[in-house]
């Protein structure tokens, strides 16, 4: 009996088996680090960056930018419809912001922030932004959909928010875009 169990789980462990299912994604803008964590942790100015086929609702809590700000967010991507609460839950100026979406469907998003060395003097200072969203792995019989829809479209929302995010401080700011 329990060579029939290995075989079984065996079989149904499948090619997606320790992937990774964490979300990330990465852009470089000419935009010094603390302005740049100022909008990540603006919750009305980030919903109008995010990109309308992420999103299905964006509604701003209250408090709307810093530590402890809020919002009830509908995520639209592949199959998945999901309404979760969103805090702004650590704000480190020029390194992070971490957005919690608690509870038990819930997940942690981090904007992490590295300020680039500038190669002259005339150089703008630069900084890289990556976003991961840490997620756990879907159950076996969703593994496939997620790792080859699921995630994709994820990354695309991900990096497209990151366009809009650097279009947003470039036009504010004047900074050069960096490529």
């Amino acid at each position: 009996m329990s060579t029939l169990l290995l075989l079984v789980s065996v079989a149904l462990a499948g090619k997606w088996d320790g992937r990774p299912t964490d979300v990330v994604a990465e852009r470089v803008v000419a935009v010094p680090a603390n302005e740049v964590t100022t909008v990540l942790a603006d919750l009305s100015r980030m919903a109008r960056l995010i990109p309308a086929d992420c999103i299905g609702t964006w509604e701003v809590g209250q408090r709307t930018s810093g530590e402890g700000a809020t919002a009830m967010v509908r995520y639209d991507i592949g199959l998945m419809h999901r309404s979760l609460a969103l805090t702004v839950s650590r704000v480190m100026p020029g390194r992070y912001v971490d957005w919690d979406h608690p509870g038990r469907r819930g997940f942690v998003t981090r904007y992490a922030l590295d300020t680039l060395a500038a190669a002259t003097e005339t150089e703008p200072v630069r900084t890289r932004v990556t976003t991961t969203s840490y997620f756990s792995g879907p159950p076996w019989p969703l593994k496939r959909y997620y790792h080859t829809v699921m995630m994709p479209e994820w990354q695309s929302c991900q990096a497209r928010t990151l366009e809009a995010l650097e279009a947003s401080l470039v036009s504010s700011g004047g900074a050069a875009v960096v490529k």
